[in-house]
């Protein structure tokens, strides 16, 4: 075997010794080239880069002559080997002596940064190295459109994804000549992670279309890539029926292509949604003083959720126990109202404090309906009203979506002086009118007595109301998520029982990580259907199922008389008990957030960006929430032009001086601004906001 021969397969084999001991016997090292993997006319630099050996590289350049400027038969240069296998020395030196070109394309127009982002890449070091550095531009695309963000997406680079979108500002909606954005790419790959971040951090849009009309799950289910499919489903942002320039559906693409395991996704997301529609249920909140009627009125309702009304009479109805935290949820499919959770709250002064934070979270996620019922016959109804209506109008305001309020004026056939009950009538019917809400007068202790077919029809239409404007889109882990959580007997789960509940299932999957399963079921809890409990000693966390129950369980979770000693109750929105806003017996204590104004822009930056990290890019998002209109922000783009620091600074100046809709919000403050930033999911954020400053 001759030495060349010898020198080749010592390069070949990644011998490094034996390649420095035959170095110095071969006679033109230059003209050593080779077929290697898939490349011909491969030299022993281009192989030196690749393994960075340093020593051995520039050795073949200053000694042996050999040229760092060659290429192989596909166009690779040395460069190109070395950003692919990571080695930041050989390229430094290669760029700083060898005079190298950084941006150097091969045969398919990809540069070394290409290759850094791609197969066996994720090399943010080098990526850092030529952009920082050597100022190669991070959108650089090759022949067929591809910037280093599809590679990246493809392999499931996550970490270079996030340095080029948040260091470099690149677009993680850029599109390759057939419209394919970093998405389908990720969709294709099966690359759950990559898809993951995208969504949920970058914001990006999962229906939009390449030039073909597909979708991301167009190109999941038409690749076969199940666990890509379950994702992009499970977001609910999806649409499985949504057709392709050639008319063809998700599911038309995976019957095609024989794809059984994305068939069965596809089936199950279906079936989940159908057997399980938890977006459907409303939210109806039953205020008032005790003895006014509530709890009557609340069986009025459950009575009447099967069958029609029939005339009776209660009598001795119970009130709200205090092991029920002071509230009793019910959920109901009824059959005029639809499908709604009934929270019959306590008026028991005691859990005044605690009614609005627990309010407060139940209409995080869409609208809900407020049932004030006043007893006529107390001896100062009207300021019983006042008091009510100060704060629904609080809660209300702080919701993201629309509210309704039906204020039940209750026991006016008590009052057989009719002189006497059309002055009480008018008097209370002065305020309603004025506050434009609507109203019903009845007796609460009768089922089918005087009033309360108009109390049905005005509480089924405000509750289709709130269902046609909800802005819910529960995902579809939600939905799963449920559904395992009927089948359990059990009242009361820990997170670990719901872990182990999930795996033993094979009719329901749910996300592997805690902290994800956490997040299904906190959005779980905003719709009312379950509650999370979090006790700070035991640090453990607590799902209730909200059957309708009494549960004398909860005393084990609760304490009976008051919630003092629970010290951080996801219940009560994140806060913690000692901190929620209180409102005082008499309701003397008003229940206003702390307000902010434009003096307070850098203690607000400061906060964001500093204290906990907000990426600045998420600020179109997050004025929205807060109330600034999208013309508005259109023109901060603008005069900003589009740099997103500016344009966070300039969105959170306007937010501070009130415009657009930002009162509608509730008024520039802390709370408006937490409450935004959980509906981005910045829910650590407005965790830490809530705790330090709400």
């Amino acid at each position: 075997m001759s030495l060349e021969r010898k020198c080749w397969d010592a390069f070949e084999n990644e011998d490094h010794k034996e390649a420095v001991r035959l170095l110095a016997l071969v006679k033109e090292l230059n003209k050593i080239k080779r077929r290697y993997s898939v490349w011909d006319n491969v030299s022993l630099l281009h192989l030196s880069s690749r393994y960075g050996w340093l020593d051995v590289t520039k050795g073949l350049i200053t000694k042996y002559h050999c040229d760092p400027h060659e290429r192989n038969d596909d166009g690779w240069t040395c460069l190109h080997y070395a950003a692919w296998r990571n080695h930041v020395d050989v390229m430094r030196y290669l760029i700083d002596e060898g005079h190298c070109d950084p941006m150097a394309v091969n045969g398919e127009g990809c540069t070394p940064l290409h290759y850094a982002a791609s197969w066996e890449g994720n090399h943010v070091d080098v990526m850092r190295y030529l952009i920082d550095e050597c100022h190669c531009d991070p959108m650089a695309v090759n022949r067929w459109g591809w910037t280093p963000l599809h590679y990246a997406a493809e392999d499931n680079h996550v970490d270079v994804m996030r340095y080029l979108i948040d260091e470099c500002d690149c677009d993680p909606m850029a599109v390759d000549s057939r419209g394919w954005t970093p998405l389908h790419y990720a969709a294709g790959g099966n690359q759950v992670d990559v898809m993951r971040y995208l969504i949920d951090e970058c914001h990006c849009d999962p229906m939009t279309v390449n030039g073909t009309g597909g979708t991301p799950l167009h190109v999941a289910t038409s690749c076969g890539s199940s666990a890509a499919v379950g994702y992009l489903l499970s977001t609910s942002k999806c649409d499985p029926l949504a057709k392709d320039n050639e008319g063809r559906t998700p599911f038309k693409l995976a019957k095609e292509r024989g794809h059984t395991d994305t068939l069965s996704v596809l089936k199950k997301f279906g079936d989940i949604k159908s057997s399980h529609p938890i977006d459907s249920y409303v939210n109806v909140l039953l205020v008032g003083n005790p003895g006014a009627g509530k709890s009557t009125l609340s069986h009025v309702i459950n009575d009447t959720a099967t069958g029609s009304i029939v005339l009776g009479s209660f009598r001795n109805v119970g009130g709200v126990v205090p092991c029920t935290a002071g509230i009793i949820p019910y959920k109901l499919q009824h059959r005029t109202l639809g499908n709604i959770i009934l929270h019959d709250f306590a008026g028991h002064s005691e859990y005044y404090s605690s009614h609005s934070a627990v309010i407060e979270n139940l209409l995080q996620g869409s609208g809900g309906v407020f049932l004030i019922v006043v007893n006529i016959l107390e001896k100062e109804p009207v300021k019983q009203l006042h008091q009510w209506l100060t704060v629904v109008r609080n809660e209300a305001h702080k919701a993201l979506n629309q509210c309704h309020v039906i204020v039940i004026v209750s026991h006016k056939d008590e009052i057989s002086n009719p002189v006497e009950r059309r002055r009480r009538k008018e008097e209370i019917q002065e305020i309603i009118v004025r506050e434009r809400y609507d109203s019903v007068f009845l007796d609460c202790r009768k089922l089918g007595g005087s009033g309360v077919d108009s109390f049905f029809n005005k509480l089924c239409s405000a509750c289709e109301s709130i269902r046609s404007t909800s802005g819910r889109n529960l995902s579809l882990y939600c939905h799963m998520m449920y559904g395992l959580l009927e089948e359990r007997k059990e009242n009361i789960l820990t997170l670990s029982d719901v872990m182990s509940a999930g795996k033993d299932n094979d009719d329901y999957f749910i996300p592997d990580k805690r902290e994800n399963v956490l997040d299904v079921l906190h959005s779980l809890h905003s719709t009312g259907l379950i509650s999370v409990l979090k006790i700070e000693d035991k640090k453990e966390e607590f799902l209730v199922n909200a059957t309708g129950t009494r549960r004398t369980g909860l005393k084990e979770i609760l304490a009976d008389e008051s919630l003092s000693d629970i010290s951080n109750l996801s219940l009560l929105g994140g806060q913690d008990i000692k901190e929620v806003i209180e409102i005082t017996e008499e309701f003397k204590t008003p229940l206003t957030p702390i307000k902010l104004d434009i003096k307070k822009l850098g203690d607000v930056i400061k906060v964001l960006t500093s204290d906990q990290h907000l990426p600045c890019s998420v600020w179109r998002r997050l004025g929205l929430q807060l109330g600034l209109y999208d013309p508005r922000l259109v023109d901060i783009d603008t005069d900003c032009r589009g740099k997103t620091v500016e344009c966070f600074h300039e969105c959170m100046s306007t937010w501070l001086r009130g415009e657009d809709g930002v009162r509608e919000k509730g008024g520039p403050s802390w709370s408006s601004l937490a409450t935004a930033l959980d509906t981005i999911d910045q829910k650590s954020i407005s965790s830490y906001i809530r705790d330090k400053y709400c």
